[in-house]
């Protein structure tokens, strides 16, 4: 198998690297017999539109439109975003496909990872990861008008333990109230709608899919769900779940685990090289494809800044050449 390096290395022709990936579209199909799609973004860049989102929803459509048979495998990469959005592709791809498979070689986050949840098979590696399902909103600061991303049980947790404090010694108060100002009563709200939404999306999916084996379906889903909902307990709302947690602390039993099939996950680890060469030589937000003539890409652009770095020792002041002497003054009439 080709090292990381060197698939990535490869001679940047857009051309001959579209013609490749192609190929190996239409490998992994061969091999597995089922269509593969391809949902991307880019994660390496901060700042940039790479969050799952309702402009998703055309793409998928596009994708899935061109695909014959009831069974479809998606190759996923993404930090999450919208649970709304997830939910809608879900339905999207259930009216259509009867088998659906995500393929995750690197990170599904958040509403990722709750779109990992709807299928019924994943089809993972020793790289592969999910993430805690809470979701995460944006919030903005009304003095610096500045945006930040926030999971919603570091918000709701912090708002209990800010009270808890209050309560146990009102003096702590002027500590809290700059910090409470900055944000608006509706969101605590907000944020437990979002939770339970997620949680019973996440609970409903696995409970018809990815669980449907297991001898109580429902109880087995609620349980899943509940570990996957609290990432408190795991210390990171980005912390990976691993193959190894997918399998032997949550015993999810339909999974295809690619160490078991070597020349597929060849396959796969090439296609993901290519992928992230794309994304990322190209300023690609997020890439939609298939092999049936069908691709989109979201395009970002950053404007770059250069900084002045200080040397970690002091440096002479610049050498100028020594102005000029004054010419001298011309002769005056001596003086009486």
């Amino acid at each position: 198998m080709p090292r990381y390096y060197e698939l990535i290395s490869r001679p940047p022709n857009l051309q001959e690297r579209f013609n490749h990936r192609q190929d190996l579209l239409r490998r992994i199909e061969a091999r597995t017999g089922r269509p593969v799609v391809i949902y991307a973004a880019n994660m390496n860049v901060a700042n940039i539109p790479s969050s799952l989102d309702h402009s998703d929803i055309t793409p998928f459509s596009d994708l899935t439109r061109t695909i014959s048979g009831d069974s479809i495998d998606i190759l996923l990469h993404s930090p999450g975003g919208l649970a709304e959005a997830a939910e809608r592709i879900v339905h999207l791809l259930r009216a259509r496909f009867t088998s659906v498979r995500f393929i995750i070689p690197h990170s599904a986050f958040s509403a990722a990872t709750m779109l990992a949840t709807s299928a019924d098979e994943l089809v993972l590696d020793d790289t592969s990861a999910l993430g805690p399902i809470d979701p995460q909103i944006q919030i903005r600061d009304p003095q610096t008008g500045q945006t930040s991303v926030v999971p919603t049980q570091a918000i709701l947790e912090g708002f209990e333990n800010a009270k808890a404090d209050i309560k146990a010694d009102p003096d702590v108060l002027g500590v809290y109230l700059p910090l409470l100002n900055k944000l608006d009563i509706a969101l605590f709200e907000i944020c437990k709608n979002a939770n339970k939404l997620s949680e019973s999306l996440v609970t409903e999916w696995l409970k018809a899919y990815l669980l449907k084996d297991e001898v109580d379906p429902a109880a087995r889903a609620k349980e899943v769900t509940e570990y996957l909902s609290k990432h408190r307990d795991r210390l990171s709302h980005g912390r990976p779940i691993t193959l190894g947690t997918i399998k032997e602390v949550l015993h999810i039993k339909r999974v295809v685990d690619l160490k078991d099939h070597p020349e597929l996950r060849e396959l796969i680890t090439e296609l993901w090289a290519e992928i992230e060469w794309f994304v990322e030589s190209t300023g690609t937000s997020k890439f939609f494809e298939n092999a049936y003539g069908v691709g989109f890409r979201r395009a970002f652009q950053v404007q770059q800044q250069i900084a002045a770095i200080p040397f970690p020792f002091p440096m002479p002041p610049p050498m100028h050449p020594a102005p000029p002497s004054a010419p001298p003054a011309p002769p005056g009439n001596p003086q009486p």
